[in-house]
């Protein structure tokens, strides 16, 4: 029923008051059943479907802490696919702006950045069950504090909410016309210098926690690509090799981005370069060919990744900050260090190719 639909935010939402974790189940259809009423049918008219998206839009601004409540529960992957399908399903410019100007004003990617920060005393292999966190003066062993619930869980889940909502953003304004293209002020938040000092704050400052890490050198990597439509009408990853589309002043926009964020990095170089020596304890690992001890890791992994994305941006002062890191001798000294890993060889062999370009 139409009106009973209306009335389904009402008797739902109050579930989110619940203390963590929620009910997957439950929650599933919550998320569900929200994106029904803010995704337009093929045989529904436009202007019911806007009505019907005006009121749920009103009814989320008028509920107290409703953001809040979202992200209290952000470990729980179906709120992450509610926060997203508000982002991204509703259509039509004037409630389309609506819904990312109040998300905006709730400060949601201030608030999802925070629950990227380790918090003190957890296990620095990414909040695992026991174990101990280096992290103290002269390499001296940590215990850790009660470690929150989930941690890994709702890293991932912030981090891989930040990095949708740069890629959905940046494809909405390749694909809108100059009729439909207007300023998303989530958007701009999110690719902010301030967002990404936070971010490298978050990740570098405190005691090195591996989901931290790996989920912010994903939102970084996200920052650092210019997208552009596909000729399927799918979007992919932009390089300087490629044809330029119509819509170049979006991909400038988008290269202004990337140096900027490219800049922000620079000064932190060094401590990513010692994260390649020294990064969140792992235990021992036995394989068919002896025990790795320590292992390569996510964290290492990740930030050769990172380091590869950074290459090709062919940023002069970029290139140069690397070099005085020192960071190509580590990375070549991991190479054989790790001669039977696949994926860091890999990562090598990019950052050789486009070194050579370069």
């Amino acid at each position: 029923d139409h009106r009973d639909l209306h009335s389904f935010p009402t008797r739902r939402s109050s579930d989110l008051e619940a203390q963590p974790p929620l009910n997957p189940l439950l929650t599933s259809f919550f998320s569900k059943a929200f994106g029904v009423l803010i995704t337009r049918r093929p045989e529904q008219n436009w202007y019911s479907y806007q009505y019907t998206c005006l009121q749920v839009i009103e009814y989320i601004k008028a509920k107290p802490g409703f953001t809040g409540l979202l992200l209290t529960h952000l470990a729980t992957s179906a709120i992450m696919d509610l926060l997203l399908r508000l982002i991204t399903c509703v259509e039509g410019t004037e409630n389309k702006q609506n819904i990312l100007t109040w998300l905006n004003e709730e400060r949601l990617i201030q608030r999802v950045l925070q629950l990227l920060a380790p918090p003190a005393g957890v296990d620095a292999g990414g909040g695992g069950e026991g174990g101990e966190l280096v992290g103290g003066e002269g390499g001296e062993v940590v215990k850790e504090v009660e470690p929150r619930a989930c941690l890994a869980e709702e890293h991932d889940n912030a981090g891989q909410l930040l990095v949708e909502i740069v890629r959905v953003s940046r494809d909405a304004q390749i694909a809108a016309t100059a009729t439909e293209r207007f300023h998303n002020p989530l958007m701009a938040t999110a690719e902010s210098p301030e967002t990404v000092q936070t971010l490298l704050a978050h990740m570098l400052d405190g005691p090195p926690v591996e989901s931290c890490l790996v989920n912010g050198v994903e939102v970084l990597m996200a920052l650092l690509e210019i997208r552009k439509p596909a000729p399927q009408g799918g979007f992919y990853q932009y390089t300087a090799q490629e044809d330029q589309t119509p819509n170049q002043a979006e991909i400038d926009r988008q290269q202004a981005v990337l140096e900027t964020t490219a800049d922000c990095i620079i000064p932190r170089l060094p401590q990513m370069t010692a994260l390649l020596v020294k990064p969140p304890y792992r235990p021992p690992v036995a394989t068919t060919c002896g025990l790795l001890e320590p292992p390569l890791g996510r964290t290492r992994l990740a930030l050769v990744r990172l380091l590869a994305t950074l290459l090709a941006t062919s940023h002069p002062p970029l290139n140069l900050a690397i070099a005085q890191a020192n960071t190509a001798t580590i990375l070549l000294d991991l190479f054989f260090k790790y001669s039977l890993n696949n994926f860091l060889h890999a990562q090598r062999s990019e950052e050789r190719r486009v070194g050579k370009e370069c």
